[in-house]
């Protein structure tokens, strides 16, 4: 009887390393900000979140946001899905459809706390123009692709017209990829940006929540599904060990 105790407490210990489990979480941005062409040089950081061209002069917006993957998730964990949704609030006055896409941001940034189209940027903040206002300019206004974004887009939601939506950009393996490396390494963490598919079409621009927005309705999140780690076949030993020599009161530390 003994033996089939230990045998027992083994087999109850040996199910977790044999058995994969699943988790999903939702969040929010740390921080998100706006570039902006119309107003190059002012910071948007607590304003809505803008993307496209906008149609009265056919200036471009881009977004970026951050999340903070690896305080979130427990590290060594495996990615394997990543669902993106922002609420479209409004839409340029022309109104034309196009499609958004999430391109992964190469260099650092800072928010801001610029409101409406933009306000006067503090030393440090992210604008059109500048990386760092104050000091560093971007390779090119608005940011290059291949120098301060991937030319690439990670993945992109569906073409739309309308306001009032909720937009989702669905899973790919490089979105799942970019959030992956981000658990494994977060100093390769700076962000997304969020750009129109058509920015040399004008009436694309479409305001979206931002994170300042979410307590009044807005809506902004990234649900990542992921498989925690397993326990290894020798952390399980030592665990059963330690439950047998528990029952002879010996210490397990």
């Amino acid at each position: 009887m003994k033996n089939k105790s230990v045998w027992a407490v083994l087999a109850a210990l040996l199910i977790p390393s044999i058995t994969a489990s699943a988790a999903v979480i939702t969040l929010v941005p740390s921080r998100d900000t706006t570039l902006f062409a119309e107003n190059p040089d002012l910071n948007l950081g607590a304003s809505d979140l803008i993307a496209g061209t906008t149609g009265r002069n056919g200036v471009i917006a881009r977004s970026l946001l951050y999340f903070n993957i690896a305080s979130s998730i427990p590290a060594g964990s495996t990615i394997t899905d990543v669902t993106f949704r922002d609420k479209i609030i409004r839409q340029s006055q022309a109104g034309a459809d196009s499609a958004y896409e999430l391109h992964r941001f190469l260099k650092g940034w800072t928010e801001g706390s610029g409101t409406g189209n933009g306000s006067s940027a503090a030393p440090g903040d992210s604008t059109w123009n500048s990386q760092s206002h104050g000091s560093t300019l971007w390779s090119a206004p608005g940011g290059q692709a291949g120098v301060e974004y991937t030319a690439a887009p990670s993945a992109a939601g569906p073409v739309i017209g309308i306001p009032n939506i909720i937009y989702s950009i669905s899973s790919t393996p490089s979105l799942v990829a970019d959030v992956q490396n981000w658990l494994d390494d977060p100093s390769n963490n700076n962000g997304w940006f969020l750009l129109s598919s058509s920015e040399g079409s004008t009436g694309t621009a479409r305001r979206f929540s931002s994170r300042e927005s979410l307590a009044s309705g807005g809506v902004l999140d990234l649900t990542v599904t992921y498989a925690v780690p397993e326990p290894s076949m020798a952390g399980v030993l030592m665990l059963s060990l330690c439950v047998l020599r528990s029952r002879k009161r010996r210490s397990c530390v």
